[in-house]
């Protein structure tokens, strides 16, 4: 049942802050995600230097972008989302590319 609480509160953290830059979770599961962002075509420059930064956050193990789909797989330390310091890097990161 914790777990359960755990994965819910790291879900709803995570869609939170990607709703505020306009991304779509795809797929959640704790330590990895998926995301879509509509649009990344006519933002492509912008999206390697995010996908380059994310990749530099300690809390972030990979990052992979699929063109076909438009979608962002990122792998990331699970616990992650539940503490500020690493939502607040991530923030950091998407407002440099909103």
């Amino acid at each position: 049942m914790f777990d359960n609480l755990k994965k819910n509160m790291s879900q709803m953290a995570i869609e939170k802050l990607l709703k505020t830059y306009g991304l779509q979770l795809k797929h959640f599961t704790p330590g990895r995600l998926r995301l879509a962002m509509p649009g990344w075509k006519s933002r492509e420059g912008d999206l390697r230097k995010l996908l380059e930064e994310m990749k530099q956050d300690p809390d972030v193990s990979a990052v992979e972008f699929t063109e076909v789909t438009g979608s962002i797989l990122i792998a990331y330390r699970e616990s992650a989302p539940m503490e500020k310091a690493a939502i607040d890097r991530w923030r950091a990161i998407l407002e440099k590319y909103r």
